[in-house]
């Protein structure tokens, strides 16, 4: 049988025709070219898989789009982050109809949200943790004259030093715990099961998860307003206005939330109101709780040190 492959005659003697493409140097020459979908390996047709949606490479991936394409995410005011807060301003129940409807390409995943007021009330704590250290400190070292607590004090600071210094570098370790993950867990949670009994009460039935994106979208707004106004309010007032601007914030927004979700009458707004002070409540005791138990952790490490 003849071999399958032939010479060229216009080729050099001994080199055969080679019935296959020629593979690129590098694999990344081959984006622009690809046959298939890498998302799901369909055909590709168009700009766009007709199976999965996703946007197919043209070119090589450079920096300039990528960043367009991630201010485009945060800043459009027709879809993404821009666009829910500026809705949550405006209509915070009914981003959280919306989104239950099936109205979600517009908005950020709830979720998505609260991990964005999180990350903000991180910043917030890293730019304003001077003034609240100097806040625990003057409240520590004024408790530290009094009489009762003159020999605690004195004993705990043979053990861990400074004592006002060391409480504060721990309240502050434990704010940030408690907005990494604790305001998901001790808030959001405890919110959204609250919320979804007290209505259930009055005759609005609702799902754990719809009250979750509920719950979601109002903390991830406390978290995000809250970010701006305690920078604020520590300048102007840090220990009075502190402890007022937070628990004022919440109250307005989730009361501005519940219109367009819940009923409006004023037993569905105590139903509201009841469920977000024993999440409140529940949310300030996990910090708390935090806080002891990491100032636990701290002297004993200090004294076996």
């Amino acid at each position: 049988m003849p071999p399958t492959s032939t010479a060229d005659a216009s080729s050099p003697p001994g080199q055969t025709l080679s019935h296959h493409p020629a593979q690129p140097a590098h694999w990344t020459e081959a984006i622009p070219n690809a046959e298939f979908c890498a998302n799901c390996g369909q055909p590709r047709t168009g700009d766009f898989c007709a199976a999965c949606g996703q946007r197919h490479l043209k070119t090589r991936l450079r920096l300039w789009p990528l960043i367009k394409q991630v201010s485009s995410m945060v800043f459009n005011v027709d879809r993404g982050l821009f666009h829910t807060f500026l809705n949550l301003l405006r209509r915070p129940g009914g981003v959280a109809k919306d989104y239950i409807r099936g109205k979600q390409r517009p908005y950020v995943n709830p979720l998505t949200y609260i991990f964005i007021g999180a990350a903000l009330q991180m910043v917030s704590l890293f730019f304003n943790q001077s003034f609240i250290s100097e806040g625990m400190q003057d409240s520590l070292n004024q408790l530290q004259e009094l009489p009762p607590y003159q020999k605690p004090f004195a004993d705990l600071e043979s053990k861990i030093g400074d004592v006002p210094t060391a409480f504060s570098r721990v309240y502050i370790s434990s704010l940030q715990q408690g907005y990494s993950y604790a305001a998901l867990i001790f808030f959001c949670f405890p919110f959204a099961v609250l919320l979804m009994a007290f209505h259930s009460m009055r005759g609005e039935q609702f799902k754990l998860g719809e009250t979750s994106v509920f719950a979601l979208f109002m903390v991830g707004h406390m978290l995000v307003i809250t970010a701006f106004v305690t920078t604020l309010s520590l300048r102007l007032a840090p220990a009075a206005m502190q402890s007022l601007v937070g628990p004022l914030m919440y109250f307005l927004i989730a009361m501005h939330g519940h219109t367009g979700f819940f009923q409006s009458t004023w037993i569905s707004r105590l139903a509201t109101t009841c469920a977000l002070g024993l999440s409140t409540i529940i949310f300030v005791c996990s910090i708390l709780g935090i806080f002891m138990v990491s100032l636990v952790v701290f002297i004993a490490f200090q004294s076996i040190g």
